[in-house]
């Protein structure tokens, strides 16, 4: 269904934009273009045309003008279960004014846990179906939209850009980020004019103010989005009512986060984008923050929830391109992305990328100029090169502006919707220069230890667990019980594991060392009989767990773990049934296996958390490196240890591959005997 949106968006462009051809159209061919497109419903959108008619009124026509040039393309999914969800935001609203807006949100890092909770006890006591299959259909704009919702829209949008803020916004800004009458896929519902007199009292307080930003930062400070991660409302996503989205406060995407936040501001007159990372420069997905146009036409990148300082990336993620979403489209645009299947240049965005990463100027050359074809910039995607932005290729070679620094490209020519990458890689260093990262005739010798860069984040859980310990035992209470194996420390995510002898228990236990505030260090606890079988049994704890819980801590899979919160920080008596558990304070949390009778144990293994892109033994690995304008294998080895050997050309852009599983490998050199991931 996914697919089928795209297409269709797409179609929808290509037949906006058929009869184009160079530069923009004027006003007047657009408007008759989108007014043949309208149907039935051109009759409503000239009412609104006549309502504006008075040349008083010259310059809201020309916003409505605006408005339903661009207005082809754009398309609500309507959901006909849609008011099912109805009570559930119902519940979700009222958690927020009883906790998050009440002053008491001290622990807000574990409230969304809570709702989480709230959410799925409803869901699943109100027998309502979620699913990724939630049946909708498609209503398009441009056929549907009524006189009286678009009236409304720009008399509140006029009302927002009379803000003392917006003194010296342009016309043209105005209406492509203040105007505009939704945020994504969703069904079309007054919310402007609602909002904006709901909160005439926060205007009142910056009469005097002429910055934009200040007043972005007290909005925006109000109402943290505490996104939680509700996977059932993902059926939704980009398609949730403006109302709705701003009054439950919960997310299931980057892309609800920045709607919402763009409904709020936009409402009380911030000019404000979606900013878009088509995809990171160093890893295999990308990203949307919200952009506030500042006195100086900058972007300012917002940080998430509450937080006022400038977005800053974490630090293992680069920035290759960046884009401002429009409204209207641009012919000229250099991003690029994927509908129905094929790259298309996206005519909705404006390069962005100077106001959010370190950038420089790339001038790239190319074999042969190319008729009727794009000069690209390509990214490596975990699996592939993609293009991120393109140009018309016109001569042998194009000038890119603005492209993010420490950032491995790839050359790439795009005709009729594929994609061929050209030439060698090369690393936009951070001082702006392009280094060739050509494979050499001299040899080196590779020691890896990963196919993909480390998580910093899963590597500060480990040591949480040390101090931890095992016990056998063979009465209940393990008032017999024997310490077994106590983890002193671990120093990776690789499993460990302890041989031990003559140790015949009903009854085996791990016991945490340290619950302070949490613990997500877990990935679980396997235990092994002489005869190398991992034993089963009845799981018993301190305090009982969900199944969930439980299969999480006995699974054996490393993509599952456990996380422990302590109760005088969680505020809550319990999570919905997962992988977490509240605690009592100042009470030791064990887990273990009561097997029924007295088993032979032979050995036991700690699994931290992990994302299970270490070294395996006995797993079978492939090293890549590229060179002759494609990927050459280095062969394949089954490890023998947490490491790998490989001879290889010097200079060259590496990629290693597990043979067996896993999706995540990565791109990188090797400099001075370290893996320098890209």
């Amino acid at each position: 269904m996914k697919i089928l949106i795209l297409w269709f968006n797409f179609c929808a462009l290509i037949a906006f934009f058929g009869s184009c051809k160079t530069g923009k159209q004027d006003n007047g061919s657009l408007l008759t273009h989108a007014l043949a497109m309208a149907g039935e419903n051109r009759t409503a959108l000239e009412k609104v045309l006549q309502h504006y008619a008075s040349p008083a009124d010259s310059l809201k026509k020309e916003a409505a003008i605006f408005l339903i040039n661009y207005m082809p393309g754009k398309f609500a999914k309507i959901f006909p279960a849609y008011d099912s969800f109805k009570p559930a935001f119902d519940t979700l609203a009222a958690l927020n004014e009883a906790y998050e807006y009440g002053g008491n949100n001290t622990n807000l890092e574990f409230y969304k846990y809570y709702k989480h909770t709230v959410f799925n006890d409803f869901v699943r006591s109100h027998s309502i179906k979620l699913d990724g299959n939630l049946p909708y259909f498609i209503k398009e704009d441009i056929k549907t939209i009524t006189a009286d919702y678009l009236i409304e829209n720009i008399e509140y949008a006029f009302k927002a850009w009379d803000l003392p803020w917006n003194k010296t916004l342009s016309f043209s800004d105005f209406c492509e980020y203040i105007l505009p009458y939704r945020y994504g896929n969703e069904e079309l519902t007054p919310w402007r004019k609602a909002y904006f007199e709901e909160n005439l009292h926060l205007l009142d307080s910056f009469k005097q103010e002429r910055d934009p930003l200040p007043v972005c930062m007290a909005i925006k400070g109000l109402h943290d989005i505490t996104r939680s991660e509700i996977a059932e409302l993902k059926a939704l996503g980009n398609a949730i009512k403006p109302l709705d989205l701003i009054r439950i406060n919960t997310t299931t995407s980057c892309q609800d986060e920045t709607g919402g936040v763009m409904l709020r501001l936009r409402a009380l007159g911030i000019p404000i984008a979606r900013l878009r990372f088509p995809n990171w420069g160093n890893w295999g997905s990308g990203h949307d923050i919200n952009g506030v146009l500042t006195l100086e036409k900058e972007w300012f990148p917002l940080s998430q929830g509450t937080n006022p300082d400038r977005y800053v990336p974490p630090r293992q993620f680069k920035i290759a391109k960046a884009f401002a979403e429009t409204y209207s489209y641009d012919q000229e645009t250099s991003a690029v992305g994927v509908s129905g299947g094929q790259y298309a240049m996206i005519q909705h965005y404006k390069d962005a990328t100077g106001s959010v990463a370190e950038v420089s100027d790339v001038e790239v050359s190319f074999n042969a100029p190319r008729s009727n074809s794009q000069g690209c910039l390509c990214v490596f995607n975990n699996a592939e090169w993609i293009p991120i932005v393109c140009k018309s290729l016109s001569g042998r070679g194009i000038r890119f502006p603005a492209v993010g620094k420490g950032v491995v490209y790839m050359k790439g020519i795009l005709k009729d919707g594929s994609l061929t990458v050209h030439g060698q890689p090369f690393l936009l260093n951070d001082e702006g220069k392009t280094v060739n990262l050509d494979a050499l005739d001299s040899q080196i010798t590779l020691t890896l230890d990963r196919k993909y860069p480390p998580n910093e984040e899963l590597i500060s859980f480990v040591p949480t667990l040390a101090g931890s310990y095992f016990q056998g035992a063979n009465r209940a209470d393990f008032s017999d019980a024997a310490t077994l194996w106590t983890i002193d420390s671990l120093s990776s995510l690789h499993k460990m594991h302890k041989s031990v002898e003559h140790a015949r228990y009903r009854y085996i236990r791990f016991v945490f060392a340290d619950i302070e505030r949490k613990n997500e260090a877990l990935g679980g606890i396997q235990l092994y009989n002489t005869e190398g079988t991992q034993l089963k049994g009845t799981p018993v704890s301190t305090i009982a767990g969900s199944p969930t819980f439980y299969r999480h801590v006995f699974d054996n899979s490393p993509f599952t773990f456990v996380r422990l919160l302590a109760k005088k920080y969680a505020d809550f008596q319990q999570f919905y049934d997962g992988e977490s558990l509240v605690i009592p304070d100042n009470q030791p949390f064990w887990v273990g296996l009561d097997f029924g009778t007295e088993q032979d144990i032979a050995s036991l293994e700690i699994s931290p958390r992990t994302d299970d892109n270490d070294i395996n033994v006995g797993e079978t690995y492939e090293l890549f490196y590229w060179g002759n304008e494609g990927w050459n294998s280095l062969g394949k080895k089954i490890a023998t240890d947490t490491h790998l050997t490989y001879t290889a050309p010097e200079g060259a852009l590496y990629l290693l591959k597990n043979a067996e599983k896993g999706r995540e490998h990565r791109i990188f050199q090797y400099v001075d005997n370290t893996q320098v991931w890209h």
